[in-house]
């Protein structure tokens, strides 16, 4: 019998008080991909190549919609509904940006994703000054 870890969604939320232009970038754009989430990032039509410590992954543009939100699909999970999502959401108060990342993990490493996460965010708002 074989036990198989489910796969959960997690959506975090992290308030960045950035330009909506810098932030975007940042987000969508292989170079800055590559200052905050990977170690390389080669950008194509309809997908990216992302690298870390060797490995690649390929991520397929699923959905785009300029400076509001970047939707990939990673390759080795091509037909789940699974995704990556950076959103973007203009705080109402304090005129800031809220990052809003959607993943998907396996349900026993989410703490852990959790914490990866906040340190790759914690990276991002230092690339743009504001951590």
């Amino acid at each position: 019998m074989t036990i198989q870890n489910l796969r959960e969604k997690i959506v975090l939320e992290y308030p960045i008080k950035a330009s909506l232009t810098s932030l975007y970038y940042s987000l969508s754009n292989p170079s800055g991909l590559e200052s905050w989430f990977a170690d390389r990032v080669d950008g194509y039509d309809d997908y990216f190549m992302f690298y870390w410590d060797g490995d690649q992954q390929r991520a397929d543009n699923i959905e785009i919609e300029s400076n509001e939100f970047i939707r990939w699909q990673w390759n080795d999970r091509e037909g789940d509904d699974e995704y990556l999502e950076f959103r973007l959401v203009r705080e109402e108060v304090g005129g800031g940006m809220l990052l809003v990342v959607t993943d998907f993990v396996d349900n026993d490493e989410i703490e852990d994703a959790t914490l990866l996460w906040n340190e790759q965010v914690k990276m991002l708002k230092r690339k743009l000054g504001c951590s």
